[in-house]
């Protein structure tokens, strides 16, 4: 992932920069690359295993400080060491905070829990029709329905701290 990260974050650039200075020149003189400035935050789309590969790439070059944010699969409960997640933002369903959970395989969680939430609903549906405020909160997240039908559900914020999975407040989020 090394080179993909340097040339999005141009640490490529300034390497070649200081190349050329150090060539026109002639002279040896210390240098540190830099990244890009127009760049606020990473958005990284990536699964728990490759995510562990990727953040200390990001800190290694100088990319560090950055707030990165990530989809949800940047999580699974499976795996038990995070430590290199730390800080890292993403959304995901409210049971993963559950500390515990009677599914016994861990890789149909996410699916007893769709299960649940659609016989559960079935006995709110008319007051989520009659109320376009009304919310179920759900092992899935919150569910709602729009004007036509369709459902929606907001997921839960969280983080990892010293390497743990913990519930972010949303208004925390810079």
């Amino acid at each position: 992932f090394s080179s993909a990260i340097k040339q999005l974050t141009g640490i490529n650039k300034s390497q070649s920069r200081f190349k050329r200075l150090k060539l026109v020149t002639g002279e040896k003189f210390e240098f540190e690359p830099r990244i890009r400035q127009d760049i606020d935050n990473i958005f990284l789309v990536s699964n728990s295993k490759q995510a562990k590969l990727i953040i200390p790439q990001f800190k290694f070059f100088h990319a560090g400080d950055l707030p990165i944010f990530a989809n949800s699969q940047v999580y699974s409960k499976q795996s038990k060491k995070y430590s290199d997640l730390n800080d890292i933002k993403f959304t995901t369903p409210p049971w993963t905070f559950a500390t515990s959970n009677k599914t016994t395989n861990k890789r149909y969680q996410n699916f007893n829990a769709l299960g649940q939430d659609s016989f559960n609903i079935l006995s709110h549906l008319s007051r989520i029709k009659r109320n376009p405020n009304y919310t179920f909160n759900g092992a899935i997240g919150a569910i709602s329905i729009n004007d036509v039908g369709q459902l929606h559900r907001k997921l839960e914020w969280a983080t990892i701290k010293r390497g743990k999975l913990t519930k972010l407040d949303i208004n925390a989020i810079k």
